[in-house]
């Protein structure tokens, strides 16, 4: 069969393609066809443009089911309690630093630390003493600039609050190693009484990995205490 285009242009519901010069789908001409829709402006067939419409449907549902997994993740990390919680952790009471804390249950004591109050674990210690210094920051500058740097070449130094008295934190760094020990000071609500010496500071030191879980469970029995122990080593 041959296409010829007619001196008058049929119109677009009929077309002479046929001999029988019946209503034939231009479709069986498809250069004609391609002439007469370039002639007349038809807009392309709405199926040229389904597959982009599919992709770009497929794209939106990929990530609104991305989404929706990262939104359940989350909520199941929130709902379960971390495996160290510290509600499974062994409470101490110090008398002679007039202060409670928690720490992992299988920490023990070592009497290579009699001067002090300190306990040790296989993945971590943690040692409490009273100190001296006007401000948590002023002793929190001493230790991170120390001759010896127990905290590395570039220690970081974060003012915080523990039970809403003054605190600081002096964080080790980073070529100090996985789990290096970090400092933590709070002012006493009243500076504790050791060996009729004062201290206004408490500063506990402990793993990095701990350090910050311990700080929380710290609480202060009064504003005095009375004894030996725990005093600063000289």
């Amino acid at each position: 069969m041959v296409c010829s285009l007619p001196a008058t242009l049929p119109s677009i519901a009929s077309d002479a393609c046929g001999d029988d010069n019946s209503s034939v789908s231009l479709k069986c001409c498809p250069q004609r066809n391609s002439l007469v829709r370039r002639l007349v402006k038809w807009p392309s067939p709405a199926r040229e443009r389904q597959p982009n419409i599919r992709v770009a449907s497929a794209d939106e549902g990929f990530k609104r089911r991305r989404l929706g997994t990262l939104f359940v993740v989350l909520a199941v990390a929130i709902a379960i309690p971390p495996a160290n919680s510290d509600e499974d952790w062994q409470l101490h009471t110090d008398k002679d630093l007039q202060v409670t804390f928690r720490c992992p249950k299988e920490w023990k004591t070592s009497p290579a630390y009699h001067d002090r109050t300190y306990f040790e674990g296989p993945d971590g210690s943690v040692q409490l003493m009273a100190s001296e210094g006007d401000t948590p920051q002023r002793v929190c500058r001493g230790g991170a600039t120390h001759h010896l740097r127990p905290f590395g070449a570039h220690p970081q130094i974060r003012s915080m609050k523990i039970q809403g008295h003054k605190a600081c934190l002096v964080w080790p760094s980073e070529e100090q190693g996985k789990n290096p020990d970090a400092e933590l000071v709070v002012e006493y609500p009243q500076p504790v009484e050791i060996e009729g010496s004062r201290y206004p500071q408490l500063m506990l030191i402990s793993d990095k990995n701990h350090i910050l879980q311990i700080s929380r469970t710290i609480r202060f029995l009064s504003s005095t205490g009375q004894s030996g122990a725990g005093a600063p080593p000289r």
